[in-house]
């Protein structure tokens, strides 16, 4: 009888180590998966800001003929695009601001206006310009006082909109509809190339250029 107990649990025996010998096997395992991501995130840790930032900079990186943010800096340089910025033309009321923003218009309504835009061509060709292109990286700015700059790439593309908004509206005015599409055609790419850049607040002003382009497109469309 003992013989046949002895017999009967060595089965059972072996059963117990090899179930012994995986567990121990799957906690080193783990244990092995759970040093290794501390020690990545120690090394991301230990890395400065800059390193980071440098990391992820050429990650983004593309050829510069291939990049629209070229042409968007030359504007940004540019003193009279950059004028733009600050405040609507000092003729304009805030009827006739918000009409002209909205609404088609013609030279002979508002003759200084219509020579104001005309004055801001080159501004309108550079972005044409950009728009050409399908990718955009701007450099990727952290400091909080660099990023409430007026002259950043997300704020000036928004007020380029409001320019690009009023031309076409004084190209529907006058007949000239292939050129208010493009300038359509224009902001939509704008905004696709603000979408590429990874911060939020861009997302946002891209929506927000885009919506501008397809409500003008669809206006047209319904009472055009």
């Amino acid at each position: 009888m003992d013989e046949e107990k002895q017999q009967n649990q060595k089965p059972k025996n072996a059963k117990r180590t090899r179930k012994c010998v995986w567990c121990a096997a799957i906690v080193i395992v783990i244990a092995a998966i759970i040093c290794c991501l501390l020690w990545k995130a120690s090394l991301w840790e230990s890395q400065t800001v800059d390193e980071q930032l440098a990391a992820i900079e050429a990650a983004r990186a593309i050829p510069d003929e291939e990049n629209a943010a070229i042409i968007y800096n030359v504007l940004l340089q540019d003193a009279n695009a950059t004028s733009l910025l600050d405040t609507r033309p000092g003729f304009l009321d805030d009827d006739s601001d918000n009409l002209t923003a909205r609404q088609p218009w013609s030279g002979k309504e508002y003759p200084e206006l219509a020579l104001w835009i005309k004055e801001q061509q080159h501004v309108i060709d550079r972005l044409f310009e950009a728009s050409k292109f399908d990718k955009c990286r701007f450099p990727i700015a952290i400091d909080p006082v660099q990023r409430s700059q007026p002259s950043q790439p997300y704020r000036a593309m928004r007020k380029w909109t409001f320019l690009l908004r009023r031309a076409a509206n004084n190209d529907i005015g006058e007949g000239r509809i292939d050129d208010a599409i493009d300038k359509w055609r224009c902001l939509i790419q704008m905004g696709a190339h603000l979408r590429q850049q990874p911060l939020f607040v861009e997302y946002l002003v891209a929506i927000a250029i885009e919506a501008v382009a397809l409500n003008q497109t669809v206006v047209f469309l319904v009472e055009g």
